[in-house]
């Protein structure tokens, strides 16, 4: 995915490995992949390519998942 800023116009490149790279790097303890939306009136076909295309990209973050180090459970309340 491209996106360009709004503050000075530069170019961000985001990939399904790289945003769950800077969620760990910010500590995140919920970490959300890329999807693609498909829009409300597609075909089904169109539906399950952009299925697939998001299921890869869960599967790519999660080969590269590590737990964030910094989590730690709370005790459970006996």
């Amino acid at each position: 995915m491209e996106f360009r800023s709004v503050y000075d116009s530069s170019r961000h490149i985001f990939t399904p490995a790289k945003v769950l790279a800077i969620q760990a790097a910010i500590g995140s303890d919920i970490r959300m992949v890329l999807d693609v939306c498909a829009p409300a009136k597609c075909s089904r076909e169109q539906a399950q390519k952009d299925f697939d295309i998001t299921l890869k990209w869960a599967s790519v973050g999660a080969q590269n998942f590590a737990p964030n180090p910094q989590h730690v459970a709370p005790n459970p309340i006996n």
